[in-house]
């Protein structure tokens, strides 16, 4: 339902990231308007639990026996208005989760409506739709503008990497230590006298992850470079939910190389490629599906669990420093010079499916058949484009070395 909201999801997302602030949506629908009931959609539940204000999972069936209120600040232009939140699960059906409030007046149906939490866990709705409104985030001293305040400060590691790197950049270009796309990371990792990291833990002293990549820069040929996307984490699906494993997969939408073996190397965005792959964000379940889609039908082909992606992203970035090189080749050598860093922060993990539903993020199938017949997993990399890491992270901050 999120795709069929009259305001753009990613311009939402955006302007609650530059204030470091998570929200959840909702959109509601014509009936859902008349009767003020809306589905509370596995993103709201995740969103309400995360925040400590309400669990649905733990809650019994019945508005009247079971049902919980909640106190709602609704901000309307200059006004804030405070009004119920019912949260229940019904006894007909399977006890699907509903919010109840009123909401006519205030938003129509196809609004994209935004909770978010300020303060000491005040709930908070908005609507993004209503232009006036949701545009006054930039008026200081607005009721949106207070309610969206926050800082995100540093941490004292933070300061001691920044003043290595600055050391490493001051050397000036520094010749490759192995070849091949990891050859960036690897380097400079060498340089700061890291070892290579394996683990799920932040690469610097167990705080801050290191990320590295090539930016653009001219070639001796006088050819430039792109710049790279940014790869977030590796998850392997959940074979338990996914119809098809991996050799499966590779045997059905692999092509073969140049040696005769098959291999899929390839992006997927919430639009097909031309294998007719492509993934998004299931709401109703709660899971990230990767799909196939043929001449006539979609078929689901592997599955994650929307949580466990969150979990990893959260675990892995709760504080990064994306580091960007220019790069050459001297003779047959590759060199790197270390010209700056994006500082991040605190990730939006509830951004994460809208995201990738958005193709924001994206996911790379790395699978190749060994000489043996068996399938090499080099994982599932979700990226990102570095200009869109705001959506993902607040307060982000770059420091040129």
């Amino acid at each position: 339902m999120l795709g069929k909201a009259d305001f753009k999801l990613t311009e939402a997302l955006a302007a609650f990231a530059e204030f470091g602030v998570e929200p959840s949506f909702i959109v509601p629908t014509e009936t859902g308007m008349n009767k003020s009931i809306m589905d509370a959609h596995q993103g709201i539940r995740r969103f309400l639990k995360s925040h400590g204000i309400h669990n649905f999972e733990s809650q019994g069936l019945g508005a009247q026996e079971n049902g919980v209120k909640y106190q709602l600040n609704v901000i309307n232009g200059a006004a804030v208005l405070t009004q119920e939140l019912s949260l229940y699960r019904p006894k007909t059906k399977t006890g699907d989760p509903r919010v109840w409030t009123n909401i006519r007046g205030f938003a129509k149906p196809g609004n994209l409506l935004a909770f978010f939490v300020s303060g000491a866990r005040d709930l908070y709705l908005v609507n993004c739709s209503d232009i006036a409104t949701f545009g006054s985030r930039h008026e200081v001293g607005s009721p949106l503008n207070l309610a969206l305040l926050g800082a995100n400060r540093g941490s004292e590691t933070s300061a001691k990497l920044l003043a290595m790197l600055k050391e490493v950049s001051a050397k000036g270009w520094i010749e490759a230590t192995k070849e091949g796309d990891t050859a960036v990371g690897h380097t400079l990792e060498t340089a700061l006298g890291m070892k290579a990291n394996s683990s799920k833990l932040p690469d610097f002293l167990g705080v801050i992850e290191l990320k590295s990549g090539r930016v653009g820069s001219l070639s001796p040929q006088g050819t430039r470079r792109s710049s790279s996307k940014k790869s977030l984490f590796s998850k392997v699906p959940n074979w338990k939910l996914s119809p098809l494993n991996a050799g499966e997969i590779l045997r059905r939408f692999g092509s073969r190389d140049s040696n005769g073996r098959l291999n899929l190397s390839v992006t997927v965005s919430s639009n097909p490629n031309r294998q007719g792959l492509f993934v998004l964000l299931d709401e109703t379940s709660g899971h990230v599906v990767g799909k196939a889609k043929t001449s006539s039908a979609e078929e689901v082909i592997v599955v994650w669990e929307l949580e466990d992606l969150q979990q990893d992203l959260g675990n892995k970035h709760k504080e990064t420093f994306w580091v960007e090189a220019e790069s050459r080749v001297v003779g047959t050598k590759e060199q790197f010079r270390y010209i700056r860093v994006h500082h991040t922060q605190k990730p939006l993990i509830a951004n994460l499916g809208h995201l990738i539903s958005e193709g924001v993020i994206t996911m790379d199938f790395t699978l190749s058949e060994k000489l043996s017949g068996g399938v090499r997993d080099h994982g599932y990399l979700f990226r990102i484009d570095p200009k869109n890491l705001g959506l993902l992270f607040p307060s982000l901050q770059t420091y040129d070395l």
